[in-house]
C-alpha cells in the first residue's frame, strides 16, 4: 500500500476515528509485547523447574542403588566369611 493510498484512507476517517485507531493499534502492540515477554519468562522458569526435578530425581536414584549395592556386599560377604564358603569343600557345600 503506497502512502497516498494510505493519506486517502486516513484523511476519509474523522478525528475520532483516527484516534480510536492509534489507541487500538497501540494497545495492541503493548499487550502482544506483554504476552511475549510473560511467555519467555514463563518458560524458562518452568525448563528450569524441569530441569531440577530431573536432577534431584537422579540423585535419589543414585542414592537408592548405592544402598541396594551396598546392602547386596554386605549379604556377600556375610555369606563369603561362613565356613562352608571359606573351607571350598564342593561336597561340604552341597549339603
Amino acid at each position: 500500500m503506497s502512502t497516498r493510498q494510505t493519506r486517502v484512507i486516513l484523511g476519509n476517517m474523522t478525528i475520532t476515528a483516527r484516534l480510536v485507531l492509534m489507541i487500538g493499534l497501540t494497545a495492541v502492540s503493548l499487550l502482544s509485547a506483554s504476552a511475549w515477554v510473560s511467555y519467555n519468562q514463563s518458560s524458562q522458569i518452568l525448563e528450569q523447574a524441569i530441569f531440577d526435578a530431573a536432577a534431584n530425581g537422579a540423585k535419589l536414584n543414585a542414592t537408592i542403588i548405592e544402598n541396594w549395592l551396598k546392602a547386596t556386599a554386605s549379604e556377600l560377604s556375610t555369606v563369603a566369611s561362613t565356613p562352608a564358603i571359606r573351607s571350598m569343600n564342593w561336597q561340604e557345600q552341597q549339603s
